[in-house]
């Protein structure tokens, strides 16, 4: 696949990750000591890419990656089945292998194999059980066992983890997995997730099962130098130029978040012939919000009256919500009004709170609601 100048909504290309280096030492030394590890951040900062990037520096034959994302599990049965089926799928490459370790392992498990007469084709199969019980404890195990048979670490890296929350009985998984988790040596877990304050009460509250589970990171936004060289690096590369306060300019509107920077930077590249201006820039965020006012429109749509003015309040520079001036210019009715709103705009993923402030964890669509929505 030919390489893109810039990358957005997909992990990132492996050879154009940008900085993140004392994340990425930390989280390659726990794996190495077999530490696990817990990743925090908003949605698209770049924890998958951060997590595939730390895999680089490990030897296929001594470590196996597991990795196994939870956006679109909805359920825990469908958690145990494909936390099964991507456990066996890295681990066994070929129908035979696959068979033997099914057979070992399991006792009610029906696979549904489906081979491909194509030998390099990844192997494909479906997993079901008699009588429909789910050998929970089995699955649980399995990497453990694996590990000790080929005599090789696995690593589970299982992404949007706090989504177990949405599960029935949810604790009683929780309790269920880290029985199983604390005990593997063979075996070290890296667990990601973007909701951060479910992340936050998972790992940090005391009467919670996975309380000091492992190591917590809290990844920060990549600092606005750096995705200023980044553009401007990006640009050369593929025989444009960009100037400076413009690629400075393009990180400040994207609020340095790394999805949105690494989008505005693309459409700015792809508005210009071989020189971006800040004439380009302005056409590029005008096309972004143009593209993306659909989906705002449907953000807006989803929210209240009260949401929506305390989001108008938030981008004309209010801090201090509880005064009754604040409540009375901005019809947010009472003080106790004012948390209701918040919890509700940090489930829609509107906004989020970091260090106590709020942050739009789409800066593309705060950019759209104060320059088009609110004019």
């Amino acid at each position: 696949m030919k390489e893109q100048p810039f990358y957005f909504g997909t992990v990132v290309n492996r050879r154009v990750f940008l900085n993140r280096k004392a994340e990425l030492k930390r989280l390659s030394t726990n794996i190495e000591h077999g530490v696990n590890t817990v990743v925090i951040s908003p949605r698209r900062w770049g924890k998958t890419s951060l997590v595939h990037k730390a895999t680089d520096s490990f030897s296929k034959g001594e470590v196996i990656f597991v990795f196994l994302d939870l956006f679109r599990v909805a359920s825990r049965k469908q958690f145990f089945e494909h936390y099964a089926s991507a456990v066996l799928k890295a681990t066994e490459t070929k129908s035979d292998e696959l068979i033997r370790s099914i057979q070992t392992f399991f006792s009610k498990l029906i696979p549904e194999l489906s081979l491909s007469p194509d030998p390099n084709a990844e192997l494909s199969f479906k997993l079901s059980w008699r009588d429909d019980e789910v050998p929970e404890s089995e699955i649980l195990e399995l990497p453990q066992k694996l590990a000790e048979e080929k005599g090789k670490t696995i690593v589970m890296c299982i992404d949007e983890f706090q989504n177990l929350a949405d599960f029935d009985k949810d604790y009683e998984l929780q309790k269920l997995l880290r029985s199983h988790w604390q005990h593997h040596s063979a075996v070290n877990y890296i667990l990601y997730g973007s909701k951060r304050s479910l992340m936050n009460r998972f790992f940090t509250e005391q009467n919670l099962p996975f309380y000091g589970f492992g190591d917590l990171m809290f990844l920060s936004k990549i600092e606005k130098k750096e995705w200023t060289s980044y553009i401007q690096k990006r640009f050369l590369l593929f025989n444009k130029s960009v100037d400076e306060n413009v690629a400075e300019e393009i990180a400040d509107l994207m609020d340095c978040h790394s999805y949105y920077v690494q989008q505005l930077a693309y459409v700015t590249f792809l508005n210009c012939d071989r020189h971006a201006g800040k004439k380009e820039l302005d056409q590029a965020v005008e096309i972004m919000l143009y593209q993306n006012q659909i989906l705002y429109r449907k953000i807006i749509d989803d929210l209240s009256a009260h949401q929506i003015e305390y989001l108008r309040a938030l981008t004309e520079g209010v801090t201090q919500f509880y005064k009754k001036k604040n409540l009375k210019n901005y019809n947010l009715g009472s003080i106790g009004n004012i948390k209701r709103i918040k919890e509700a705009l940090e489930q829609k993923e509107v906004l989020d709170y970091f260090e106590g402030n709020p942050l739009f964890l789409d800066p593309g669509f705060a950019l759209w609601f104060r320059k088009w929505y609110l004019k």
